[in-house]
């Protein structure tokens, strides 16, 4: 099976999307704990404290909302910087390799799928494939569940059938899409 498609910037940051969502949700996860971590010494102290001074339940609320406030804010900018992060990343590849962008073919024979642009060629193990997945008009075939290795747009098949065609038949020959 042989598919001819051309891809842009836009293309590769959709493909990259699922992988900055996934680094992301363990930067706030681990951000999430440092702040409980936190405002579980600083209630500590406080207890601490209030057995010598005479502590309202107003000086609680305000740890609270203060880090409460901080988290948010700063999961915002974490995800702000990673869409930034991953619009250089894809710059910095394209800049890297001038076939990143432009008209490439595909091919599926055996148990290799052969990936050839214009000045690259790349041959992949099929049953190294682990995640096939749509992202907003792009076709991601990924290795390690999340690493994009090939970004298909979705209007490089010519129906919906074929592309049916397409991902069934790496399902059938990978060993870990089943």
């Amino acid at each position: 099976m042989e598919i001819k498609y051309t891809n842009n910037r836009e293309d590769y940051i959709k493909g990259y999307e699922k992988s900055r969502k996934y680094a992301l949700r363990k930067d706030v996860f681990t951000l999430t704990l440092t702040m409980l971590t936190l405002m579980g010494i600083t209630f500590f102290f406080i207890n601490e404290m209030s057995s010598f001074y005479n502590i309202e339940i107003t000086l609680y609320i305000a740890v609270i909302s203060i880090l409460a406030t901080m988290t948010i804010i700063t999961t915002i900018l974490l995800n702000i910087m990673s869409k930034k992060n991953i619009q250089k990343l894809i710059d910095k590849l394209i800049e890297a390799r001038n076939s990143t962008i432009g008209p490439k073919l595909i091919e599926v024979k055996n148990d290799i799928i052969i990936h050839k642009g214009e000045k690259s060629y790349c041959e992949y193990n099929i049953k190294a494939i682990d995640n096939i997945y749509e992202e907003d008009n792009v076709l991601v075939i990924c290795i390690q569940k999340i690493n994009p290795i090939i970004l298909l747009p979705l209007n490089s098949f010519e129906s919906e059938e074929i592309k049916n065609q397409f991902i069934n038949l790496i399902k059938q020959k990978s060993e870990y899409l089943r």
